[in-house]
């Protein structure tokens, strides 16, 4: 039996590999970490990166969202969203030092501003949460 929420979320991850949004990153053949990406709004967006505790710290995270960025471009998008906890320090202020800015709500086109309120309703929301863009040249 699969906890609530598990099986669906398996799904999502399934359906991202199959339209070739999600990577994984491996060390001495072992998946350590994660990214999965969409298009929100037009613009390329990070769903989720996920690293194991011990892969922290040694540039795999920026390398998988270096990979989600290269993605985004040739996807023809000119930006990258994401949303991301406001406070945590490898969260909103590690995304700010790789580039990323924080978007007021009037900077969030229709589909980013509904997947807040969706992260909102689902309580996902346990601390202050932003949404976040950067610029691809």
């Amino acid at each position: 039996m699969f906890p609530q929420g598990t099986l669906l979320q398996c799904f999502d991850h399934v359906c991202s590999i199959d339209d070739r949004t999600a990577w994984v990153a491996e060390v001495d053949g072992r998946v350590v970490g994660y990214a999965i990406s969409s298009i929100v709004d037009v613009e390329g967006h990070l769903d989720q990166v996920s690293l194991e505790r011990g892969a922290a710290g040694q540039g795999i995270g920026a390398r998988l969202i270096s990979e989600v960025i290269r993605w985004s471009k040739e996807s023809g998008c000119t930006s990258l969203t994401l949303t991301t906890f406001r406070d945590v320090a490898w969260n909103a202020p590690y995304y700010a030092r790789l580039g990323f800015s924080v978007l007021a709500d009037n900077e969030c086109g229709p589909q980013l501003l509904e997947l807040r309120a969706m992260e909102r309703q689902g309580g996902i929301e346990v601390r202050p949460r932003v949404a976040m863009r950067l610029q691809l040249s």
